[in-house]
């Protein structure tokens, strides 16, 4: 496809951002890719009820209902359990096709701390 100036690059840009912003592509598909990248970065098992994608001001997803599993020798209590996450993704692994977090913001978590009897902490 050719275009005749550059104000009609401009407004198929405009156009596809706005297509974009309006459909969001649905992340749900994702949920479980998400949930392992950032579990593998944790060592832990990491829940996640709900992931809406993110276009601006950086691309990324916001988690609903994150949950991340303690190991079963400290106790049945999650580690850390938080009701909103913001994940922005890092630009670069996109421009290379892959999906990696830079960085997680949390709202109000819920950070459950342990210490066995041998002195190891869950963290």
């Amino acid at each position: 496809m050719k275009f005749r100036s550059k104000r009609g690059v401009v407004l198929a840009g405009a156009a596809i951002a706005l297509i974009l912003f309006l459909v969001r592509p649905g992340a749900g598909r994702l949920k479980s890719r998400i949930a392992g990248s950032i579990g593998t970065a944790l060592q832990r098992q990491v829940e996640i009820s709900k992931v809406h994608v993110r276009l601006l001001p950086q691309p990324g997803f916001d988690l609903e209902g994150f949950v991340v599993r303690d190991d079963p020798s400290f106790g049945a209590e999650p580690v850390l359990r938080c009701q909103d996450v913001i994940a922005n993704l890092r630009l670069s692994s996109l421009v290379r096709g892959r999906l990696e977090i830079s960085r997680l913001s949390l709202s109000e978590p819920s950070l459950n701390l342990v210490r066995r009897e041998d002195g190891r902490w869950n963290i």
